[in-house]
């Protein structure tokens, strides 16, 4: 991962617009709800995810992580 933010305090709303990332939340609850127990799968995740709620509304977003950046450039100068 980079080590800075290509973009600061991004509005859930404008990942939606900017990204098309339209289910942003609902994967970001279903990720903290298995983080918390690894154990819940399916139903019982998608309810441990009804009861997450976020006291925030934005996060810092990164466009382009190194190892990214090296394996497209490697692919432009035909390594392989």
């Amino acid at each position: 991962m980079t080590k800075y933010p290509s973009k600061k305090d991004v509005l859930f709303q404008n990942l939606i617009r900017d990204y098309e990332a339209t289910n942003f939340q609902d994967a970001l609850a279903e990720f903290i709800a298995g983080a918390c127990d690894s154990r819940l799968h399916g139903a019982q995740l998608q309810q441990a995810t009804a009861n997450i709620r976020f006291y925030f509304n934005a996060i810092n977003v990164y466009h382009q992580s190194p190892l990214t950046t090296d394996i497209v450039t490697a692919a432009k100068a035909g390594v392989h």
